[in-house]
């Protein structure tokens, strides 16, 4: 268990590290075709059906799915360091019943002063919606991302590895 803590510690670092990052991670997810690397490549998006979750598939070369009741918050800088406590009244804006804060552990070490990289910080939230729904993750998405104090605003992608 000592282990673990220090180990889980230096993944959510990373995590958040890539998070706040201003530089724009290019990867090509075709093979040569005409998109330019910043898109999916082929196919259209569509319900899934057979999934008992329920997500949206972007069918192709590259699959992108993402859930129908979840949508993933990060915070600016400036807002995380407020060491506020959110609920989903902080989000009123958008119909949701719960907030999971991501970034849990490197926030306590950030708070006792102990996290290294604490100028470029930032919180990630998983906020679950009341009514789950294609449409009200993508309606969240648009809400959040032009709310004060949200750096990204985005569902919750599920990725597969072929």
């Amino acid at each position: 268990m000592k282990k673990l803590i220090p180990f889980l510690m230096s993944i959510l670092f990373l995590f958040s590290l890539a998070a706040c990052n201003d530089d724009v991670i290019d990867i090509n997810l075709n093979d040569g075709g005409e998109n330019d690397g910043n898109e999916l490549s082929g196919g259209d998006v569509r319900q899934n059906s057979s999934n008992d979750y329920g997500y949206v598939e972007k069918k192709g070369k590259a699959e992108a799915e993402f859930t129908y009741d979840v949508v993933v918050v990060t915070l600016t800088h400036r807002e995380s360091m407020k060491l506020k406590e959110y609920t989903p009244q902080d989000f009123s804006e958008i119909d949701c019943v719960n907030v999971y804060e991501v970034t849990i552990y490197s926030l306590e070490a950030v708070k006792e002063g102990v996290y290294p990289a604490v100028d470029s910080w930032c919180r990630i939230f998983s906020i679950v919606l009341a009514e789950p729904s294609r449409e009200s993750v993508l309606h969240a998405v648009e809400i959040l991302s032009i709310k004060e104090g949200v750096r990204f605003a985005e569902p919750n992608y599920i990725y597969h590895q072929d």
